[in-house]
């Protein structure tokens, strides 16, 4: 499972595996903003493509003094 959440400060995307019925892995992160990049505010909005390898996702920025976002992707963990 790909989600994001703002747990450690800005947002970011983590990476969970199903480890049972009701049991999941401690979430690893995979995505998130450098700390020397200011303007960046965070990423979200995981989605997988149809086979599964590659991750695209949301950044938003402040440019200008407003907000704006782009689209990224990034491969899969295998």
């Amino acid at each position: 499972m790909y989600f994001s959440s703002s747990r450690a400060g800005r947002e970011k995307l983590y990476a969970s595996r199903r480890l049972g019925e009701n049991r999941w892995a401690e979430p690893m992160k995979i995505i998130g903003v450098p700390p020397n990049q200011p303007q960046l505010w965070g990423v979200g909005e995981p989605t997988l493509t149809a086979d599964g390898r590659w991750l695209y996702f949301v950044i938003v920025f402040n440019k200008n003094g407003g907000w704006d976002c782009d689209i990224a992707r990034t491969q899969t963990l295998s």
